[in-house]
């Protein structure tokens, strides 16, 4: 009966280490954090700040990581989940749903990628897919959210 005992405590302890160094949640590591983005464009007036702000927050819990994005701002209020894909030197951020506080009314399709991050030397290259900034300027491939905490 022991023996038995000592078996199931190894094969439990194997498949602890199995989920917590899944190469899905290695490979996420360095992109765990807070990331943001804003964006601003001239106002009429100076009592009106036409300002948008994207805040990407990418967690890890034991078995999963959960990916929310809020974007805040002139006549915005977005609070999106998301769901993840590795590719290459990145990820794809994908839309998984809206979260109850959205005011956004827009519809995207579980699975759609919104945009994708790579590491390029230092830096961290957004590439806008189905999401598009607010600025025109803003709105093509280049240097966007940046890692702000943990």
């Amino acid at each position: 009966m022991r023996l038995s005992a000592v078996k199931l405590l190894t094969f439990v302890l194997i498949s602890c280490n199995l989920v917590l160094s899944a190469p899905g949640l290695q490979r996420m590591d360095s992109w765990m954090g807070r990331w943001e983005f804003s964006e601003c464009w001239p106002s009429i007036n100076d009592e009106v700040q036409n300002c948008v702000s994207y805040v990407l927050n990418i967690r890890q819990h034991t078995d999963r990581i959960s990916i929310t994005l809020d974007v805040d701002g002139y006549m915005t209020m977005r609070r999106i989940s998301c769901e993840e894909r590795g590719i290459g030197d990145g990820i794809q951020v994908m839309f998984a749903g809206v979260r109850p506080e959205d005011m956004s009314g827009e519809a995207y399709t579980k699975g759609e990628v919104l945009f994708e991050l790579a590491r390029r030397d230092s830096v961290v290259i957004t590439r806008w897919k189905k999401l598009k900034p607010q600025v025109a300027a803003n709105q093509g491939s280049g240097v966007h959210f940046k890692k702000v905490g943990p």
